[in-house]
């Protein structure tokens, strides 16, 4: 399996050509407690590697290192004596760490091998990059067969440009870590709207990292919430549907865990002061409960196949903020009984609610990672996630007006 944005690295050990000879690498001791950005290549002194990806990296090492990164690892599966030839050519010494993969085991580990046996070199590492902080995978640009483009030094750079942090905030005692992304100051001057962005049941992950950027591209001040609490990551599903179990049966504690999420993106400088929320299948339950609660901070949100049900129906006249639900049609963990149940729901308070059911579409329509593995209904669809995303984007020019 492929590592994936949010995962921790594998453990293996790499070698390094030093003055004494060559040296072990132990990776948990290169990524642990550290930010560093690695950046594989088929082969040590090969065309497209030596001429373009690896003084590129030579190129923007200070830049790089300026934006926090402790170490820059050019990754091959060669030997460490080649390696270490091909620094000392390339001018990478002293600013390029040159990591040998002799046998490959990081690079199988990592999931990302090629075959090059047509070209007599057996198997190699693709082509990509990767930013890691503390273990974990942050950023991960894998090439398609041939091409040399997401990969570059100037890409990942660009990755490390865009204001992407951790936020504290605190529900009461339960201190929530969430993840927040700022819009480019140059294209989005001064303060902009705040759209707080509600994970799934398997807590803080890349899917919802994923979003808050997207929003960032958008011009909104983007917040991950931490309804978990202190960022956790649920073991397995059975811990995961626990958690969100007892939530969905205690709405006054999950509206508000999810309106402390709002409050403290409400009070961030660059925020001004309007705001929306978004959540994506747990997520979605919870920015409806938000709603249903009348946050008056909330101008508006936005349910991803979402949970609809709930055991504290809003109230005539009491939610205030525009709801656009976002649903699959054919989601077996929200069936129909429950989008008739919402809609009756919607109607009887008077809720502004617009809901688009997608035929074709089940659950986490919106995550690329939903392959149906763990169930047939969570299934990712493009079509979809694409549709959603534009009519998320209508809906929230109309909230801010």
């Amino acid at each position: 399996m492929t590592i994936k944005v949010g995962d921790s690295v594998p453990q293996a050990t790499l070698m390094k050509m030093t003055a004494d000879g060559p040296a072990p690498v132990d990776t948990a001791a290169l990524f642990g407690g550290r930010t560093v950005a690695l950046f594989a290549v088929p082969g040590a002194f090969t065309p497209t590697c030596s001429a373009k990806h690896l003084p590129g990296f030579i190129e923007k090492a200070g830049d790089i290192a300026a934006k926090g990164v402790d170490e820059i690892v050019c990754l091959s599966v060669n030997d460490a004596f080649v390696m270490g030839a091909w620094a000392k050519s390339s001018g990478a010494d002293g600013k390029i760490s040159m990591l040998a993969d002799g046998n490959g085991d990081f690079s199988k580990a990592l999931g990302l091998t090629m075959d090059g046996s047509r070209f007599g070199m057996g198997t190699r590492a693709q082509r990509f990059s990767m930013l890691v902080k503390d273990g974990k995978v942050t950023e991960l640009n894998i090439e398609e067969p041939g091409a040399f483009k997401v990969s570059s030094a100037e890409h990942l750079l660009g990755q490390l440009e865009e204001a992407i942090m951790d936020f504290e905030y605190f529900d009461g005692a339960q201190r929530c870590l969430g993840v927040l992304a700022l819009p480019d100051e140059t294209k989005f001057p001064g303060p902009r709207p705040g759209i707080v962005a509600v994970h799934e049941a398997w807590g803080l992950g890349a899917q919802v990292q994923r979003r808050v950027k997207m929003l960032a591209e958008l011009g909104y001040v983007a917040l991950a919430a931490d309804i978990f609490g202190d960022r956790h990551i649920p073991a397995d599903p059975p811990e995961a549907f626990k958690i969100i179990g007892d939530l969905a049966a205690d709405p006054v504690k999950l509206r508000a865990r999810t309106a402390a999420a709002v409050t403290a993106l409400k009070a961030h400088p660059r925020c001004n002061g309007q705001l929306a929320a978004t959540g994506y299948c747990f997520g979605g339950r919870a920015v409806l409960e938000v709603a249903r609660s009348g946050n008056p901070d909330v101008l508006g949100v936005v349910s991803f196949h979402g949970a609809l049900d709930t055991p504290a129906p809003a109230e005539k006249g009491k939610v205030t903020a525009k709801v656009l639900v976002c649903h699959g049609a054919e989601d077996e963990l929200v069936p129909h009984a429950h989008l008739t149940a919402f809609l009756d729901e919607m109607a009887a308070a008077e809720v502004d609610c617009q809901t688009i059911a997608y035929t074709g579409a089940k659950h986490s329509f919106t995550n690329p990672d939903a392959k149906g593995e763990l169930m047939a209904t969570i299934m990712y669809e493009g079509r979809t996630d694409r549709r959603s995303w534009q009519a998320m984007q209508a809906h929230l020019n109309e909230v801010f007006g």
